[in-house]
């Protein structure tokens, strides 16, 4: 299975980033709504599972683009520098900007800046607890690349190993961690965080990765019956299911949707939504940005009722995704090709891989 995008796959980040993008821009708005219409809109869907989606993508891609490096011993660090160039600059980026604006302007974001410690250990992806409790960087939406930072570890920390053995040994590393989550304490901070269920999502993202290098393909017909049976499992679990079943109510059904999506023969994406998926790690984490200022200036004109709350949510989510590109376009993706290029002159150099495979 080569290590070249899929399309399908791209449309899918695109739609996991929007997901997000829309619940964060649908919160806001019914701040701006008394009569309730943004907040029937807001629950209306289950937007969070952008999340969801983005982590089962992640194991698929992992196994999907980490092929050629199964089996050597140099695999390791190699695989973790490049899934720091992908995560690091734009990451790194975007909680310095919130940290300044934080410092600048407490009164206009709903996050303090936190102390040193917490700063550091959002830098270093260590999660850390909040005063409210909850675990989560200075620059909240970082709590996913928490998760995702700890998937890398693991997986690096098998992947020297052939293929088959690295993908069993992941999976009995995260299901044994998952299994301790019960017995450990509140106060462990990091081990309640890296053991918690929502682990098994990168587990079926690797099923899917796994079933198509072995050839499976599905007819369109079963395709469709499966993303639609998703879709449906989407929705129930939205509406009956409570928070503590979110892998069962939403990562299986995203894991469904990631299967009737790659499983078969490549599917034509129009070249907006493929733009969009490029860009889907910095819609992820810029749209805040781009949906500050517009609540600022609706609250400065006063500016109420469920028509200047769809303005503004159409407003917002507009700058989010002309945002996004801009960021993807002029800044992640240079500095990433700038950065994966070092690394392959330097794997070459060392004679780390053939620079083929470090590249």
């Amino acid at each position: 299975m080569p290590a070249t995008k899929i399309e399908s796959v791209q449309a899918l980040r695109a739609v996991a980033a929007l997901c997000i993008a829309i619940l964060h821009v649908l919160n806001d708005a019914t701040t701006l709504d008394p009569g309730g219409l943004m907040a029937h809109w807001h629950e209306a869907l289950p937007w969070a599972g952008g999340v969801d989606l983005f982590f089962v993508i992640s194991g698929f891609v992992m196994v999907y683009a980490s092929g050629a490096l199964f089996g050597n011993r140099n695999s390791p660090a190699l695989f973790m520098a490049r899934r720091l160039i992908r995560i690091v600059p734009l990451y790194w980026t975007t909680t310095t900007l919130f940290l300044l604006v934080a410092l600048a302007a407490r009164s206009s974001v709903s996050e303090g800046a936190g102390s040193v410690a917490d700063v550091v250990m959002s830098y270093a992806f260590l999660p850390a607890r909040r005063a409210d409790g909850g675990i989560q960087p200075i620059y909240s939406l970082g709590w996913t690349l928490n998760y995702e930072m700890f998937f890398y570890v693991v997986f690096a920390a098998c992947i020297w190993q052939t293929r088959r053995r690295a993908l069993v040994l992941v999976a009995l590393l995260l299901g044994a961690a998952m299994a301790m989550h019960p017995l450990v304490p509140e106060q462990a901070t990091a081990l309640v965080f890296w053991t918690d269920p929502i682990l098994a999502e990168f587990l079926f993202g690797m099923a899917v990765a796994v079933a198509a290098a072995a050839g499976v393909s599905l007819s369109a017909p079963i395709r469709a019956g499966v993303i639609v049976a998703a879709l449906l499992l989407l929705m129930i679990g939205h509406i009956y299911a409570g928070d503590g079943s979110r892998p069962l109510t939403i990562g299986v059904p995203m894991a469904m949707l990631m299967a009737g999506t790659v499983l078969g023969r490549p599917v034509r994406i129009g070249r907006a939504l493929l733009l969009l998926g490029d860009a889907s790690y910095a819609l992820y984490l810029v749209h805040p940005f781009a949906m500050r200022p517009v609540a600022l200036l609706w609250r400065h004109l006063h500016l109420t009722g469920p028509v200047a709350a769809a303005g503004y949510a159409v407003v917002a989510l507009t700058l989010a995704v002309a945002g996004a590109i801009c960021v993807q376009l002029w800044f992640d993706r240079p500095i990433g090709d700038w950065l994966r290029a070092r690394l392959a002159e330097f794997a070459v150099r060392r004679a780390l891989l053939p620079r083929a495979l470090a590249s």
